[in-house]
């Protein structure tokens, strides 16, 4: 079973930001590409929540797959996979480990791609934020980094938090 579907009320819809797609077959196109990434490996059933955007500013949207699954992660987070539509399906721009949501766009950006900001922590981190950066060949996380209350609120909400605090730590919804 793939879970594809709104995360949480406070997850909006804004301008540059579009719901996951409702076809079948684009699910089964992105399930098929997670599964080339990060291997078969999962144990019960594969889940991501997927959302789209215009990173790079060139008109096409870009997707963004965070996939908190059994297997491919833990207390301190899952794998963001971001993918380009291609003419022979969907190709890999990001594979960030350890990623926790909220995922905010950010109004920055470098190299042509926006900033994104994504919290990180959990196995005795605390959770905080960090920015997503691209370097001119991928997005890799700015280690140290700590985006402002204003970045965060002018940026726009791409997936709201979907975890849940427990004395073992973060645990996916």
């Amino acid at each position: 079973m793939i879970l594809v579907s709104s995360v949480n009320a406070s997850t909006r819809h804004l301008h540059g930001i579009r719901p996951p797609q409702s076809d079948p077959s684009q699910n089964g196109l992105l399930r098929r590409a997670i599964i080339r990434e990060l291997g078969n490996e999962y144990s019960g059933e594969l889940k991501f929540v997927s959302r789209q955007a215009d990173l790079d500013g060139d008109g096409r949207l870009e997707i963004l797959s965070w996939v908190p699954t059994d297997g491919y992660g833990g207390t301190s987070g899952y794998p963001l996979l971001i993918f380009q539509r291609g003419a022979r399906g969907l190709r890999l721009v990001a594979d960030v480990d350890q990623v926790w949501t909220p995922l905010i766009v950010l109004r920055t950006s470098r190299n042509g791609w926006r900033d994104i900001a994504m919290q990180e922590g959990g196995g005795g981190v605390r959770m905080h934020y960090i920015l997503l950066r691209h370097n001119g060949r991928r997005y890799t996380k700015i280690e140290g980094s700590s985006p402002s209350n204003a970045m965060i609120r002018r940026g726009r909400l791409l997936v709201g938090r979907n975890w849940s605090a427990t004395t073992f730590g973060p645990i996916p919804r």
